[in-house]
């Protein structure tokens, strides 16, 4: 198995951040692994959807996990090897919430995908949870057309 995960604390409004999770179109702009995203539907189980990283490659994802306003998963099959991304925001206290991102491979082939695109993707989740942070502390009310049946 490879992993990893970055984190970091906020006062911004929990439904703001929420917002710009359970937005894939949205996802490039604060994550710098994405050149684009598409979710084809409602944020929900089994939903699937499309990514093309900064680096052009496409993938396809199914969202496999989710527990609306706190937390989801996006899995992607690769060959030999399950990719999955994970997306929570948890309540520290009264004013502040944690937001983590983070990734996983499992499968045989995980420690040879792991090093071919692993260390990518570890190089920019830590910008992409400090950019998802500091758009949701400056944002106002964010729109977001996958919401209405979450």
């Amino acid at each position: 198995m490879w992993k990893t995960e970055s984190s970091a604390n906020t006062s911004a409004d929990h439904d703001a951040l929420w917002k710009l999770l359970a937005d894939a179109d949205g996802w490039p702009s604060w994550n710098p692994g994405l050149s684009s995203a598409h979710l084809d539907g409602p944020l929900r189980n089994g939903t699937t959807g499309r990514t093309t990283q900064a680096n052009g490659r496409k993938g396809n994802f199914t969202v496999r996990e989710l527990d609306a306003g706190a937390y989801f998963v996006n899995e992607a099959r690769i060959p030999g090897a399950v990719l999955r991304f994970q997306h929570r925001i948890a309540p520290v206290d009264q004013a502040r919430s944690r937001v983590t991102l983070g990734a996983s491979i499992e499968g045989p082939m995980a420690p040879v995908w792991g090093l071919i695109f692993g260390r990518q993707i570890a190089s920019y989740i830590p910008e992409a949870v400090r950019q998802l942070v500091s758009r949701a502390e400056g944002a106002g009310p964010i729109p977001n057309k996958h919401l209405q049946d979450v």
